[in-house]
């Protein structure tokens, strides 16, 4: 039969050990990979959810963006060239002309894509490979207007809002299946209408499209 005093004494440490334990959870959370919004080009708060990208938090890696000032002099984003980033955004600058096949394609995270524009106000992307955003999470992307060829399975399925700034008049090519299984409900069909009667299958199982 134990003894008051000892009946104490391991009440006492019991609760070191739950308090310890408590301390050292409390630690582990605050040890999280925290995310601030950057605020080289904008307020990415004004375009993207605060709730959608903390709710990232809780995932192994960092989750982050990846911002090309508007000086940079990139202009080719090569094969698979972010495969491994955890990704949300990403800001190219004015000066990128390519994005070659599969570049973002498994991108699983990227929400928000942004061509930048020059001084004098010009972009120079001309083209968009097969399946370079496929398997992101972009549900709305705003393509610049020197663009002249867009490729085949080259947007995901969560795409619900596309933009031809001023038409695109000098797109000349889009890749079958281009627009395939996305959620767009409308679409404002560029200047040159040609290329959208030559591919095949290019709204395949866009079931909102009206």
């Amino acid at each position: 039969m134990f003894c008051r005093f000892c009946i104490q004494f391991r009440y006492k440490q019991n609760l070191k050990i739950i308090m310890k334990k408590k301390a050292e959870e409390t630690e582990q959370k605050d040890s999280l990979p925290k995310i601030s919004f950057s605020i080289q080009t904008r307020d990415l708060s004004d375009t993207i959810s605060e709730t959608y990208v903390k709710s990232l938090i809780g995932l192994p890696d960092y989750i982050y963006e990846r911002n090309y000032s508007k000086e940079s002099k990139l202009q080719k984003i090569g094969h698979e060239s972010f495969q491994n980033r955890n990704l949300y955004s990403i800001t190219f600058p004015p000066s990128l002309t390519t994005i070659l096949p599969k570049a973002m394609d498994k991108l699983r995270y990227l929400f928000q894509i942004t061509f930048l524009k020059s001084d004098i106000n010009e972009n120079f992307l001309e083209d968009i490979g097969d399946s370079a955003l496929r398997n992101t999470d972009i549900d709305l992307i705003d393509i610049p207007e020197n663009i002249r060829k867009i490729g085949k399975y080259c947007f995901p399925k969560t795409l619900k809002q596309i933009n031809f700034e001023n038409g695109a008049p000098h797109l000349t090519y889009i890749g079958n299946n281009a627009f395939n299984n996305t959620q767009l409900e409308t679409i404002q069909i560029p200047l040159n209408i040609t290329p959208f009667c030559q591919a095949k299958n290019i709204f395949s199982q866009c079931k909102l499209l009206k």
